[in-house]
């Protein structure tokens, strides 16, 4: 983004053009209407984001492949880093759409490939829900240079979920299977979840 009055149609135009044609670009940004003119260095970071996917989501006949290297490339582009701290309170289904957005800003930021980051959405997605359902909590992802780390809080006590405590539960499954130094256990007030997603070293298909 080299100018500070760059809009998003002109930005969108010099990435997007490198993974799809210019008639793909235009009518992508003609369904998103007056926002293909805003200036995106007045935008929030969030704002920028949900901007991006939006246009992403617009694109038609283009791969799940293409069109998150697509938006890699935009969120670089528009300075929207992956890294740092962020809290989402979960408690209704609202807050799962923001969970899942979430993951999917910061797999897409870091590179992740579109099957990673599915796994990745659904997983987390599986063990939100089911702790929602038992009176909701946090989840709290932080992006190093090396991993996304994320520690989720739930409200109840869940109790013993993994081996040789227990077998591990269907809602817990999805997550135990991608996630790296998993930890569970008992907070002092109900259950904690820790674990970590390593960063790929390049962006992949």
């Amino acid at each position: 983004m080299d100018r500070p009055t760059t809009t998003f149609s002109q930005l969108a135009h010099s990435v997007a053009v490198r993974f799809v044609t210019d008639t793909t670009v235009d009518a992508a940004l003609a369904s998103i209407g007056s926002k293909a003119h805003w200036v995106v260095a007045d935008l929030t970071i969030e704002k920028r984001c949900a901007l991006i996917n939006h246009f992403v989501r617009a694109l038609r006949d283009t791969g799940v492949h293409t069109a998150t290297r697509l938006e890699h490339a935009l969120l670089t582009a528009a300075q929207c880093p992956a890294s740092g701290r962020r809290v989402i309170s979960i408690k209704d289904a609202i807050s799962l759409i923001a969970v899942r957005n979430q993951v999917h800003q910061l797999a897409t930021g870091v590179g992740l490939s579109w099957n990673e980051s599915m796994r990745l959405q659904s997983a987390i997605s599986d063990l939100a829900r089911y702790i929602v359902e038992k009176g909701g909590g946090r989840i709290e992802i932080e992006d190093t240079s090396s991993a996304l780390f994320f520690m989720v809080y739930a409200n109840a006590d869940l109790g013993p979920c993994t081996p040789p405590d227990a077998v591990t539960p269907p809602w817990l499954a999805a997550t135990v299977g991608i996630a790296q130094g998993f930890r569970c256990g008992r907070a002092v007030t109900g259950s904690q979840f820790q674990f970590w997603h390593g960063r790929p070293q390049s962006m992949v298909a």
